[in-house]
């Protein structure tokens, strides 16, 4: 996507033609519209192969209906240039939830094992009764649920527009990171930006001694760089995912990209593909994950961070990989300490190296995939269609199946003068905002033995999905989606 700085001091996105690109050889360009206007491309490779290395494209040239922005052939503007690094997942048929195995297993709150082979989402799906030889018959998509937790009333009731996962869509490879976000405010106002920024220590957390920055770093610079008048802002640590993120921030960032939130079932085909589920798997597939001990990083903070693979025997070639509070991260000498973040798994922080939590946090997006040369996707921590972190890392930000009105309407590029996304807050509005939760845990969350937070990384587990979380919680990020059209 592209935007100018206009003369009323703004920044706006400019509207692109439908067509008259330049691309270069092995380059396909694919505009997106919102209301029959082009806002964006997206830059792929022209034919389906396999590789592993960075694409890199030179000469594309975008036509632009400048004339209808306003801007004269004579005006000198200036232009910015934003690129979101996405996933092409697939049309086609998939499974939703879980076969339960024991009682444990009902804590997860998982639909159902489900076939989904229709994009019409008020048709009655396919629930697999006989689990786990997936022999599926006529029913309503539900979920098991234990007494007491969270649980969606009235079964399974969408609208047919419903983005249920059926239809292909683009999902973004990582979670928004500290950089894309300093980006996004620093073409804000500043009025925008008193609703969409925060410091840390600013936020009411469950423990007043855990009020530590855990690795968020998003700040006013000292400089204004674009020369626009407003705030600047950067990160000390722009590849790493953002936290702390509030529902209204995420959707702000969503209707600003031209792009909308995940639902729940299309985080579980982003993370399963059309494979058959396996009981108890994480978004790499398998049920194993790594847990035997701490992982060491080099380059802790950096760019390049990534997982020290010469301190064997410090990572697995053999189970998933992902960030939780099992592996807690070491980067120096560290010793737990009860007093602090009580209530977490073996007391003490996460990823901390001065038993104050402030090194408690995520480490960068990508970081598995990166410390590997041929990295598997057990390894990688990677879905069936190589989307990152999606166990793990931060929690994910989602629109839960309870908001049946919601039908994917995808951002328009403006936000309001508050700096909030008007598709969340206008009278007839088609995101929802109560009916979100959050799906896929976050790296203080454990697979066992703390049960608030038991086994959030599985890619059945509904226990919060329809906790809209609205605060800036410290684990909490978002990823986005956009529709093939």
């Amino acid at each position: 996507m592209s935007i100018f700085l206009g003369e009323d001091g703004l920044w706006h996105h400019v509207n692109l033609k439908s067509g008259g690109h330049t691309r270069p050889v092995n380059c396909r360009l694919l505009s997106g519209f919102t209301d029959g206007q082009s806002k964006g491309v997206f830059v792929s490779n022209s034919e389906i192969s396999e590789f592993q290395h960075a694409v890199y494209y030179k000469n594309i040239r975008l036509k632009w209906n400048y004339g209808n922005d306003g801007v004269a052939d004579d005006d000198v503007i200036h232009v910015k240039v934003f690129g979101i690094e996405m996933v092409y997942v697939a049309e086609g048929e998939f499974y939703v939830g879980m076969c339960p195995v024991s009682n444990d297993d009902y804590e997860n709150n998982p639909f159902e094992l489900t076939k989904i082979t229709t994009p019409d989402a008020s048709e009655v799906p396919a629930i697999c009764f006989a689990c786990p030889t997936l022999t599926c018959g006529s029913d309503s998509l539900t979920e098991y649920s234990k007494g007491g937790q969270p649980s969606i009333d009235g079964g399974y009731d969408l609208q047919s527009d419903f983005p249920n996962g059926y239809n292909a869509f683009y999902c973004s490879k990582y979670e928004l990171t500290l950089g894309q976000y300093a980006e996004f405010l620093n073409c804000l106002t500043n009025d925008q930006v008193s609703n969409r920024w925060h410091k840390y220590d600013s936020i009411v957390g469950i423990y007043d001694n855990c009020k530590q920055p855990r690795r968020y770093s998003l700040y006013i610079s000292d400089t204004d760089s674009d020369n626009d008048g407003d705030l600047d802002f950067t990160s000390d640590n722009p590849d790493l995912p953002l936290s702390f993120l509030d529902l209204d921030d995420g959707l702000a960032y969503a209707d600003w990209s031209g792009l909308r939130p995940m639902t729940e079932m299309e985080f579980e085909k982003a993370c399963r593909g059309p494979a058959e589920p396996i009981y108890h798997e994480f978004a790499w597939g398998t049920e194993p994950i790594y847990s035997e001990h701490v992982y060491e990083v080099i380059n802790y903070g950096l760019p390049d961070e990534v997982i020290d693979l010469a301190f064997a025997p410090n990572y697995s070639d053999s189970m998933g990989n992902a960030t939780y509070a099992k592996n807690a991260i070491s980067t120096d000498a560290y010793v737990p300490d009860d007093n602090l973040c009580p209530g977490f798994a073996a007391g003490g922080c996460f990823n901390g190296i001065d038993n104050d939590c402030e090194d408690d946090g995520p480490l960068r997006v990508g970081v598995f995939a990166a410390s590997y040369s041929e990295p598997s996707r057990a390894l990688a921590g990677g879905s069936y269609y190589g989307i990152m972190e999606l166990s793990g890392g931060i929690t994910e930000r989602i629109i839960s199946v309870e908001e049946s009105n919601f039908d994917g309407t995808h951002g328009d590029g403006e936000i309001n003068a508050m700096g909030e996304s008007d598709l969340a807050t206008s009278a007839d509005s088609v995101w929802g905002h109560d009916s979100s939760g959050v799906r896929g845990g976050r790296y203080d969350s454990d697979k066992t033995g703390v049960p608030i937070l038991s086994s959030r990384h599985l890619v059945s587990d509904r226990k919060a999905s329809i906790r809209a979380l609205d605060s800036r919680l410290h684990g909490a990020g978002m990823r986005f989606v956009r529709s093939v059209q």
